[in-house]
């Protein structure tokens, strides 16, 4: 079985660069280093994928997921596992894409 992660990130509306948080790193920039983390964790049982949606193309293409994204409260970046949005940002920690919470997600996936 493989599982498909995706994450939306929005650098210049996520809430740690705006609130503060303590975090100075952008998803677009956690992504490289949480990518590889979780290839080595999980191997061929993942794809992975990330679009900026900073991009006005790629925002523009998944409109839905940003209305619905703001519909639920969700802030930036978001993280669909296997098609479906299941977090947004956790105010709470300081790096966008906690790779702990990612395994989490992902092994209630498998």
């Amino acid at each position: 079985m493989t599982v498909q992660v995706t994450v939306f990130g929005d650098p210049a509306r996520e809430v740690c660069l705006i609130s503060g948080c303590g975090s100075r790193v952008s998803s677009a920039e956690a992504w490289p280093e949480t990518s590889t983390a979780l290839r080595d964790l999980f191997g061929d049982y993942l794809t992975l994928r990330y679009y900026d949606l900073g991009d006005p193309t790629l925002r523009s293409r998944f409109a839905g997921v940003v209305a619905g994204a703001q519909a639920r409260g969700l802030r930036f970046p978001l993280v669909a596992v296997n098609g479906t949005i299941v977090t947004g940002a956790d105010e709470a920690a300081p790096y966008p894409l906690s790779v702990e919470r990612l395994v989490q997600l992902i092994n209630a996936a498998l």
